[in-house]
């Protein structure tokens, strides 16, 4: 369904694969809502932001830079004792001063980021936001659970 808003109806499985002809944002974003985990699928309303961003900056869509197609693994990620630190990490330290501006200075301030409070910071491109609210996605379930997933932390 995705796939036929951003091409307007056209019809995606003449003699494509999985990825062929759609961008690689709006391929991310489908992953994302097919995760057989429903609790780590994105909620309608992110859903709607997204796709409303693509449709007032379709530029994103073929901007291989703002592709965002792997996430942090939560087993991977260190123990970020600053803001600086885990920005470096994911390539966004660009964005230092805006976190700082939104007196966002410790990794559990960073923890409770929505992706629109990046927006509202002043982070434009969806690209850079996804792969920021990846990472803290990442570092809550990393951090908060212990490394279990929401499912294994419920019980």
């Amino acid at each position: 369904m995705l796939w036929e808003i951003m091409s307007f109806a056209d019809r995606p499985y003449w003699d494509w694969n999985n990825y062929d002809g759609c961008p690689k944002i709006v391929h991310v974003l489908m992953l994302e809502c097919w995760e057989t985990d429903k609790n780590k699928r994105p909620k309608f309303a992110d859903i709607v932001t997204r796709l409303d961003e693509l449709f007032r900056f379709p530029e994103v869509l073929n901007d291989d830079l703002l592709f965002v197609t792997n996430s942090p693994k939560e087993d991977s990620l260190p123990e970020f004792k600053s803001v600086d630190e885990w920005l470096k990490f994911i390539n966004m330290e660009k964005y230092l001063d805006e976190l700082y501006a939104a007196n966002v200075n410790s990794i559990d301030k960073v923890t409770e980021l929505q992706e629109r409070d990046l927006r509202e910071m002043g982070i434009k491109l969806i690209g850079h936001r996804n792969k920021m609210h990846e990472s803290i996605k990442a570092m809550k379930t990393q951090y908060f659970n212990g490394g279990l997933d929401e499912d294994e932390a419920a019980i």
